[in-house]
């Protein structure tokens, strides 16, 4: 797992977009919660000791009961095949649109964005957060008025090392954002030329009354 933290957010927005219609999104949901327990419990502290606990319950009740076995075998599929299921996710999308080109374009493009942007930051984000001009610039922030009582209060509490780690997940999180927009966009252009050359008519999105 690249960033616990990064992980924590995907949960959390994957249920939301569960939430809101998506539910080729549940799947992704829960092997990215289910892959944040079985990563916190390998630490100390609180939060470790309670994942354990849940771990070893489920694994108890595994043992009792056929059914919780299978539900354990299915959600550790889905903790070890995350981005398959986002793809597969995106299938499911694509079926339940009204406008099934569009969807199926901009899906692609999206997703294929997003997967190569996250590849780039996980093959160099150690070496660019080591290099020296960001090492250098680092220091110049702890050094600035504003954010100066902040390092100060990481530096006291001996939070140093989780705040790295909130970085890594944060950055993660808004590279992984900024690419699926990007490739989203290109997408939506390229359905439109697409359509335009086999003359398939752009349909006019529904108006959602949101005071209602």
């Amino acid at each position: 797992m690249f960033s616990a933290v990064a992980s924590g957010i995907f949960a959390y927005r994957n249920a939301d977009k569960t939430q809101n219609g998506e539910i080729g999104r549940s799947a992704v949901a829960l092997g990215q919660t289910a892959g944040l327990v079985q990563e916190v419990a390998k630490y100390d502290g609180l939060a470790a000791n309670t994942a354990r606990s849940a771990l070893s319950v489920f694994s108890d009740l595994a043992k009792q009961n056929k059914a919780f076995e299978y539900a354990g075998k299915a959600t550790q599929f889905a903790v070890n095949n995350v981005n398959p299921l986002i793809c597969a996710s995106g299938v499911v999308k694509t079926a339940m649109s009204d406008d099934k080109v569009k969807t199926g374009i901009t899906e692609i493009a999206a997703l294929s964005a997003m997967f190569a942007g996250e590849g780039m930051i996980k093959k160099y984000y150690d070496k660019t957060v080591s290099s020296s001009n960001v090492q250098n610039g680092i220091k110049q922030l702890s050094e600035n008025k504003m954010f100066k009582p902040i390092f100060e209060y990481l530096e006291k509490h001996k939070l140093k090392g989780k705040a790295g780690a909130i970085i890594k997940g944060l950055t993660f999180v808004a590279g992984s954002m900024t690419s699926y927009s990007v490739g989203q966009e290109m997408g939506e252009h390229i359905s439109k030329r697409v359509k335009a050359n086999l003359s398939i008519e752009e349909k006019t999105p529904q108006k959602i009354n949101r005071m209602t």
